[in-house]
């Protein structure tokens, strides 16, 4: 017969027809292809009932075992693995063996019970199938579903588990290798099986063949929920493995190191603590005497660690051979786990059975942290071990230089062995091993823990063999003898010395021996030095000699020796430091006595040699070095060239600390400067509330003004700074002021905090200022509106005539504030006040284009149809702009006369002498505009005439006053005296004088100049930008700043201030190019564009680089909350801008001068 017969093709592809044609024909249907395979295999394959039948009846045998891929099968077995229920039910009735095995499987119900054939269980069932058969290895189906049940596509589940249970499935039956049902559940983790099993009853404590029970096979897994779930079903928790293992200790066993993944480790943990808080006990030893506590100190699991001993768990329970958990830590070097069974407690001087201790494990291993982490915590250095060795010698029989080191230090009455030091023996075994004489030990030399130690023996045997004295250590450069100098081992430096080291050898930081034995205070080591012929005043790195380094560690014993030496007593380092200043800033009072003693000069201060050495203290607020000078030379009054004693210095610098010493030793509080300023005026004057409130305490006056007139309510009121106000207001400071100065509450309007706290001592509402108006008219203009209600509570006039006749409506209705026109009208302001032009405030509103202000007003029934008495500005506001234009080219300086006039100054000195002039005007209550003037002439007349840079600051403070008699209306610090005081009496009253008429000479006395401030005025009101709002403060500060950039001088001022009100519309809005402002200026876009990417880059620059720029002073004047703190405000990407002109329309701009 045929192997692959036709009966086999037709079968194979489930031709029905043609398999009953060639059964009828007489096809044998039992003969087997080449694979093994009979056609009723394929049939019941294919779950055809009809073509089973029909074979079946052409007598195809229902038990023959076929092969199908190496699959030995039945086809019973085929039908249970295809769950066809019909056919199984035929294949039986038909005579086939529902319990004959097959191949690997015992029955067909162990092959459904493996792939989750419910159906096909049941009907076996019915067929009568036996529930435990076991297979080969003592499987039952039910061990065959569990143990395929971790499989990713295994089909067992409850539900077959409990079809299995409900036919009565034996739940204990232990396969060959003695694992139950249970066992093998808990092991591939299935947490519902186990809860199925337990709910049937199966055996909870069952173990297998090597003593592990369904527990701890859950452990070894890492079965977390399933180690709780058998833990309350009531597993026991200590039954033990073959090897004595319980389920804690197997669980510690595996979070060892074979497991390098610290996640696995981690479930190990949560393991434990389960089984600790379940009622584990921790102390359960193995058949090694291991508890889990010594397993987790073994392999150096610091989490297992620590979670047993916060259990209870035993911290000196040892093994067989007597290692206790510490024991074994510090054998296996793990750190951590060390110090957590030192802080617990653990004993610290167990010895195993060969008597050895922890420490002199560590110590004959070597390893210097543990010597010092246990002597550190107390253990005993002299406990020998059963051979008589302790731990110093046993480090010192093994050579271990750095352990022999730190236990001599700690042995005491050492007996030396043959004659030998521990640390010649350790360096002799040293050498014995091959080491080289210079080799690293724990990144050292040994020579350096020799040298360390003061062994002239073992520095013998080390130089004998070879060892370079003048080794280095390390990246700092330092030698044994500068080692041997600062721990003071006197007969190791001689030694060195005698082998020829290098007296005067210097480390990296350029300091020698005697420096390092000066600094440790070492007199002996001192005195061997200096007899070696050491130089007595060589300098280290930063210029400090010896005698600095002695006196600023307070060592008297060596100043005097080193004085003695020839040593040069005020000898300063490079800051300018000199001994007697480093010994009292370190507060050393015997070491400053004895240098004062000596002859030190008290005068000096470092860098600035016109200043006290107590005043630079005070500067520096060293506290501890101004007590020591004090009780040393004293200068507790002493004046510099401005009449400042040392409180006045720490008054203005807010330094309490420094103040308290100086106020404790009598200094007087109300001692006053050339410009009789008192410290507690200045702490106000720099908003310093602490050194107020002491100050005042100590009984300073506080009502004394300085010579402008200032008292220090004044000077903190005018510097906005809140807390000063209130220290001295409820101290009783008096709101008074001098004729001269502008009320209190006006320089504070727009500060809300400051105002409120002086209406409640009585400050004038309605007192008028400089300006021409009462703190509601400058809080109107501003915009302040909780300001305006909070004045207007208070009782402010709201008819209160200011500057041009304007009463405080008509200010914000000029400045168009819609919020505060309507708060005052809510208040009964008068809707019909006019100023002394005959506006009304709809008038002035409609004048300025503020829209809203008008809205506002007509709603409040405001006339419309009145008339003015008198023309407004704004006929003839158009001529003053195109004559300011036209003078602008006639009066702008050269843009290169620092290359091509200047000689002897540069662009670098022009930013530092705007910057002093800024401070200066500071000072002096000088407008920003008075400022940029001030810089214009000087730039015209520096474009005339060369100047040398002694003269330049003459120049500069010169420009000033003259810009500041065109623009201030009185300003009497603004003199002749006051210039010679600012230039610090750098030139005489005559020579500035001469400065003056050569300015003027020099411009031709045309000193009247538009500025960049001048038109960013005009330009701000055309782009309809109020007074007291960021954007106009942020074009303010970007002015300042173009003063800075020499590069803008090539620009036109009118066209460098369009450029920044620009900017500031669109740093702050991004709404760059307000069609008013490109009217009334004048300006294309394009024109603008190199302007503003000068401006915007100079901006950027200053933000990185303020203090190399000159605009420190700028930078923290605009970053105060009075100016809305602009210059912390980030400048935008200007690539923005670009994008936004390259839109714009060209044609549409209509210059000013001809509308």
């Amino acid at each position: 017969d045929e192997k692959d017969t036709p009966l086999h093709a037709a079968a194979e592809h489930g031709h029905g027809r043609t398999v009953k044609a060639l059964l009828k024909a007489g096809a044998n249907p039992n003969i087997a292809s080449d694979t093994g395979t009979v056609p009723l295999y394929h049939a019941v394959w294919a779950g055809d009932l009809e073509m089973t039948k029909a074979l079946v009846q052409a007598g195809a045998e229902l038990n023959a075992v076929v092969s199908n891929g190496g699959c030995f099968n039945t086809p019973l077995f085929v039908a249970a693995k295809r769950d066809h229920v019909d056919l199984i039910q035929f294949l039986v009735g038909a005579g086939a063996g529902v319990n004959n095995g097959s191949g690997a499987h015992a029955s067909p119900l162990h092959i459904a019970a493996s792939c989750g054939r419910i159906a096909a269980i049941r009907a076996l069932m019915q067929a009568g199938a036996e529930v435990d058969i076991a297979d080969n290895n003592g499987q039952t189906p039910l061990h065959t579903a569990l143990a395929l049940s971790s499989m990713q596509h295994s089909g067992v589940s409850k539900g077959l588990l409990q079809v299995l249970i409900e036919a009565g499935a034996g739940l204990d039956i232990a396969r060959e290798d003695g694992c139950t049902p249970l066992r093998i559940a808990a092991k591939v983790g299935r947490k519902d099986l186990v809860e199925t099993l337990l709910q049937a009853g199966a055996g909870l404590n069952i173990a297998d063949k090597n003593g592990a029970t369904p527990l701890i096979a859950a452990v070894q897994e890492r079965h977390v929920h399933v180690v709780r779930m058998l833990a309350e079903a009531g597993a026991r928790l200590d039954d033990v493995t073959s090897e004595g293992h319980t389920a804690l200790l197997t669980a510690a066993i595996r979070a060892g190191p074979r497991f390098k993944s610290v996640s696995r480790q981690q479930v190990y943990v949560g393991i434990g603590k389960e089984l600790l808080e379940a009622g584990a006990e921790a102390n359960i030893a193995d058949r090694d005497g291991c508890t889990a506590l010594l397993v987790a100190a073994r392999f150096g699991n610091t989490d297992m660690l620590r979670m047993l001993i916060k259990a209870g768990a035993g911290l000196d329970i040892g093994d067989r051979e007597g290692r206790t958990p510490l024991h074994v830590a510090v054998q296996n070097r793990h750190k951590d786990a060390m110090c957590a069974l030192i802080q617990a407690g653990a004993g610290l001087d167990i010895g195993d059975q060969e008597g050895r201790t922890p420490l002199f494990i560590a110590a004959q291993e070597g390893w210097l942290l543990a010597v010092q982490a246990l002597t550190e915590a107390g253990a005993e250095v002299g406990i020998a071990a059963q051979d008589g060795t302790v731990a110093l010698y046993a480090a010192a029989n093994r050579g271990h230089l750095a352990a022999v080191q730190v236990l001599s230090r700690l042995s005491i009455n050492v007996p030396r062995q043959e004659g030998r030091t521990p640390l010649c023996i350790a360096v002799q075994e040293l050498l014995r091993s091959g080491a080289p004489p210079d080799g690293a030990v724990d990144g050292r030399a040994p020579l350096f823990i020799i040298v360390q130690e003061d062994d002239v023996e073992a520095a013998e045997a080390l130089i004998a063999a070879g060892a370079q004295v003048n080794v280095i250590k390390g990246a700092d450069g330092t030698a044994p003898l500068h080692l041997g100098a600062q721990e003071g081992c006197v007969r190791a430096v001689r030694k060195l010395m005698e082998a020829g080291a290098k007296v005067d050898q210097t480390d990296k930081k350029g300091r020698t021996a005697l420096f390092c034995a000066a600094q440790h205070g070492q007199v002996e080591t001192i005195r061997a030095l200096l007899q070696a012929g050491i130089g007595v005043d060589v300098v280290e790195q930063s210029g400090s000699t010896p005698l600095a380094a002695a006196a600023s560690n307070g060592h008297v014993e060596a100043v005097r020796e080193l004085l003695k030496a020839g040593a040069k007593i005020d000898k300063a380092a490079i800051g300018g430091r000199t001994p007697l200043y480093v010994a009292a800033l370190g507060g050393h009072v015997d070491a400053a006595q004895a240098l004062v003693q000596a002859g030190a000069r008290v005068d000096i201060a470092p860098q600035r040699m016109d200043v006290t050495a107590v005043n630079f203290a005070v500067q520096n607020n060293h506290a501890l070095a101004v007590r020591t000078f004090l009780e040393v030379c004293g200068g507790l009054d002493e004046v510099d060239q401005i009449g400042d004693t040392p409180l006045h210095i720490a008054a203005r610098a807010g330094y309490v600390e420094t103040l308290q010493v100086l106020v404790e030793a009598g200094a007087g509080v109300d001692t006053a400067n050339n410009v009789e300023q008192t410290p507690l005026l200045l702490a106000a004057q720099e908003g310093h509330p602490q050194a107020a409130q002491m100050l005042v305490q100590a009984g300073a006056g506080l009502n004394m003004a300085d010579k402008y007139f200032r008292t220090p309510l004044f000077a903190a009121a005018q510097g906005c700074h809140v807390e000063t106000l209130h220290v001295l207001v409820q101290a009783g400071a008096s709101v008074d002021r001098a004729e001269y100065l502008d009320p209190m509450l006006h320089i504070n309007a727009g500060w809300k905090e400051q105002v409120e706290v002086l209406l409640k001592v009585g400050a004038d509402l309605d007192e008028i200022g400089h300006d021409g108006g009462t703190a509601l008219h400058s809080a109107a203009r501003k915009g302040q509106v909780k300001l305006v209600r909070a004045l207007m509570r208070a009782g402010a006039g709201l008819e209160v005539v200011g500057q041009h006749g304007r009463t405080p409506l008509i200010s914000a209705a000029q400045q168009g504030h819609p919020d505060v026109v309507l708060a005052l009208l809510q208040g009964g302001a008068l809707l019909h006040a006019t100023d002394q032009d005959g506006h009304t405030p709809t008038q002035i509103a409609a004048q300025q284009g503020h829209a809203a202000v008008v809205r506002v007003l007509v709603e409040a029934d405001a006339e419309l149809d009145v008339k003015s008495r008198t023309y407004a500005s704004a006929h003839y506001i158009n001529d003053v702009y195109g004559f300011l234009r036209e003078s602008e080219l006639r009066k702008q300086p050269l843009d290169n006369y620092m290359e091509t006039i200047q000689d002897d100054i540069s662009v670098r000195m022009r930013c530092i002498l705007i910057e002093w002039l800024m401070e200066v005007a500071h000072k002096w209550y000088i407008e920003s505009d008075t400022v940029s003037l001030a810089v214009t002439l000087m730039d015209r007349a520096l474009s005339k005439m060369p100047c040398e840079r002694r003269h330049l600051q003459s120049v500069g403070i010169m420009c000033l006053v003259i810009a500041s008699k065109l623009e201030e209306h009185r300003n009497p610090e603004c003199n002749i005296s006051g210039c010679e005081y600012m230039c610090d009496k750098g030139y005489s009253s005559e020579e500035l004088c001469s400065m003056e008429l050569k300015l003027l000479t020099t411009l031709g006395f045309d000193v009247v100049s538009p500025t960049i401030h001048t038109f960013a005025q005009y330009h701000l009101r055309a782009a309809e930008v109020a007074e007291g709002t960021t954007i106009h403060f942020l074009a303010q500060y970007l002015c300042d700043l173009a003063l800075f950039d020499y590069s803008l001088l090539k620009f036109a001022p009118s066209l460098v201030a369009a450029s920044i009100v620009v900017l500031s519309l669109y740093y702050e809005s991004k709404s760059p190019w307000p069609p008013s402002l490109r009217h009334y200026t004048g300006y294309q876009p394009i024109e603008l564009m190199e302007s503003m990417l000068a401006i915007h880059t100079f901006v950027v620059e200053s933000k990185r680089k303020a203090d190399a720029l000159n605009l420190k002073f700028v930078q923290k004047r605009y970053a105060s909350r009075q100016f809305n703190r602009v210059s912390l405000i980030q400048p935008s990407d200007i690539a923005g801008l670009n994008s936004f002109f390259l839109e714009e329309d060209m044609t549409s701009a209509v210059p000013l001068t001809t509308s």
